[in-house]
């Protein structure tokens, strides 16, 4: 990996920090997912494609995640449906 740095305006970083927290992740893991996501276009069409039905997306999901070493709370079994719909009441 190469180190670099780069200015941002305000908004910009919050909104990095906060996408971060609502991840479990790092400013700079989002940063690189987002580039990640806009230079490697045939390789997110080509999961999307397969992804058949929600389950398969899902599936493909938990596999990102896992090959990033991502961990959701230790609690999301139990509690999904506070995850899913917090806020939405």
């Amino acid at each position: 990996m190469v180190r670099t740095q780069i200015y941002l305006p305000l908004k910009q970083h919050d909104q990095l920090k906060a996408e971060a927290a609502k991840r479990h992740a790092t400013v700079s893991e989002v940063i690189r997912e987002i580039i990640e996501n806009k230079y490697s276009g045939a390789t997110n069409r080509r999961h999307v494609a397969a992804a058949s039905n929600a389950g398969e997306w899902l599936l493909g999901q938990a596999e990102w995640a896992k090959k990033r070493q991502s961990r959701g709370p230790a609690d999301l079994a139990s509690h999904v449906d506070d995850y899913l719909y917090a806020g939405k009441k």
